[in-house]
């Protein structure tokens, strides 16, 4: 596993075919994915360096994540999608994966994918409760897997009360 060192591109490895056409939209450098989430993205984002660190990023999750554990999904199994994960932690590190996207962290409300969250800081949601997420970051980090949260800023449903 390799230690970061600034902002560089991630290659993909076991991403869908919406991670390929993201990926393609943002050409061989990948420069904008970097850029994203650096403090200097200006000047990344118009650079044309092809930096490379070698690290290698899994999509862990898919669309229908969230109903893995439900009763109401009975087809998706009884583990909550984080409980899922942390059982393929040791694959995971094997696989050498570097780094793992993981879905919206906060609560969005029931049966929701987290994309349209009501409490920024309460971490319940449908794909588990907040001690298996932690339970589930802990394992990653112990194996130099190190976790990446999607989350959307501009997106809210808020809640009442």
């Amino acid at each position: 596993m390799s230690t970061p060192v600034g902002p560089k591109s991630i290659r993909w490895r076991g991403c869908g075919w919406l991670c390929a056409a993201a990926l393609s939209a943002l050409g061989p450098t990948a420069t904008t994915l970097a850029a994203v989430a650096a403090p200097n993205a200006g000047a990344l984002a118009a650079s044309s360096q092809p930096w490379d660190d070698g690290r290698v990023l899994l999509q862990g999750f898919y669309w229908e994540s969230y109903r893995h554990g439900q009763a109401r999904f009975p087809q998706f199994g009884q583990q909550p999608w984080y409980e899922v994960v942390r059982s393929k932690v040791p694959a995971i590190a094997a696989g050498r994966f570097d780094l793992i996207w993981l879905p919206p962290p906060m609560d969005a409300g029931e049966l929701s994918a987290g994309y349209n969250p009501r409490e920024y800081f309460k971490f319940d949601n449908s794909y588990g409760n907040k001690a298996q997420q932690q339970q589930l970051l802990r394992a990653l980090l112990a194996k130099g897997v190190e976790p990446i949260a999607d989350v959307v800023i501009n997106h809210r449903d808020g809640s009442k009360g």
